[in-house]
């Protein structure tokens, strides 16, 4: 049956960076929890051992926050990829969505755009937003890290 179709709503702060790595070298990476316990720093990840789908929900664990994350959505094309999670944090009082935009710039570079949707009805404090925005930066550039030292192999 044909796929539907999903509309992506998109919020005002984003993310970018260009990784010198295949376009699936950083799309697996993203999609698959086995590899981005390694990329992520994760202290464990709590889920069912069967491979991750659209709809399914598992929990990370990392500097003593419990992270609820939902795949959305995952399409690869040869050109381009997309993947959107949602993330929640009760301790941080903080829920968004993640939309991973992948695209094969030229041979071997990526460029990966990261745009965050604010979901909650309360605006967090700037503080932790900036604190919530430095730390996906920091996780980019550890997944740009990740990408490139497989390059090496």
């Amino acid at each position: 049956p044909p796929r539907e179709e999903f509309v992506i709503v998109k919020g005002n702060d984003n993310l970018e960076i260009e990784i010198n790595a295949p376009l699936r070298q950083v799309y697996q990476p993203l999609i698959n929890l086995d590899e981005r316990f390694t990329w992520e720093g994760l202290d464990r990840i709590d889920r069912d051992q069967v491979t991750e789908r659209v709809g399914m929900q598992h929990r990370c664990y990392t500097h003593g926050l419990e992270l609820e994350k939902t795949a959305l959505h995952s399409e690869f094309r040869d050109d381009a990829a997309t993947y959107v999670e949602r993330v929640v944090s009760e301790e941080m009082k903080f829920d968004v969505v993640l939309v991973f935009e992948m695209n094969a710039l030229a041979h071997n570079i990526t460029r990966l755009s990261t745009n965050i949707k604010w979901q909650q009805a309360e605006v967090l404090p700037p503080e932790l937003t900036k604190a919530v925005l430095a730390r996906f930066k920091e996780l980019f550039e550890s997944l740009k890290r990740y990408c490139e030292s497989k390059m090496e192999v």
